[in-house]
C-alpha cells in the first residue's frame, strides 16, 4: 500500500546515497529541484510518469520507493544488468539474462503471465546469483 511518509524518506536517502544533488536528481528525472525537495519532505506526490523518472535514476523499483516492497533489491532491468556486472558476470551471461528479459516481457505483454510472477522471476534473477555465490 502506497506509504507517502516512506516515498518521501526513500526518495531522499536514496539520492544522498548515490551522492545526487536534488538538482541532479530533477534533471534526470525530468522535473524541477523545488519539486524534489516537495517530495523529500512529503508535501507534494510526484506523477506516475516522474515517479518512474525518479525510481529510474535512482535504480530501484517504484514499489520499493512507495513502500511496498521491504528490501530495495535489484528489480528493475537496469538493476540486475547493474548487479550482474559488478558481480563480475561474462558478457554472455548478461547478453543470456536480456534474451531472458525479453521473453518474459512478450509472455507478459501477452497476458501469459502475471505481473507477479514476472517480477518474482526477475528478483529470483538478481538474487540467484547471490545464493550461487554464496555456496562456493
Amino acid at each position: 500500500m502506497y506509504n507517502k511518509e516512506i516515498l518521501s524518506k526513500r526518495i531522499k536517502e536514496l539520492r544522498q546515497e548515490k551522492n545526487l544533488t536534488q538538482r541532479q536528481l530533477a534533471e534526470k528525472a525530468n522535473t524541477t529541484p523545488t519539486s524534489v525537495s516537495a517530495y523529500e519532505k512529503g508535501q507534494k506526490t510526484p506523477s506516475i510518469e516522474v515517479l518512474c523518472n525518479i525510481a529510474n535514476a535512482l535504480e530501484t523499483s517504484v514499489d520499493w520507493l512507495c513502500g511496498n516492497l521491504t528490501s530495495e533489491g535489484a528489480y528493475t532491468f537496469l538493476g540486475v544488468i547493474i548487479t550482474l556486472v559488478q558481480r563480475g558476470k561474462q558478457f554472455g551471461d548478461i547478453i543470456n539474462f536480456m534474451v531472458q528479459y525479453y521473453k518474459m516481457s512478450e509472455l507478459l505483454s501477452a497476458d501469459k503471465i502475471s505481473q507477479d510472477m514476472f517480477d518474482s522471476w526477475l528478483a529470483g534473477t538478481a538474487l540467484s546469483d547471490t545464493k550461487q555465490r554464496d555456496m562456493m
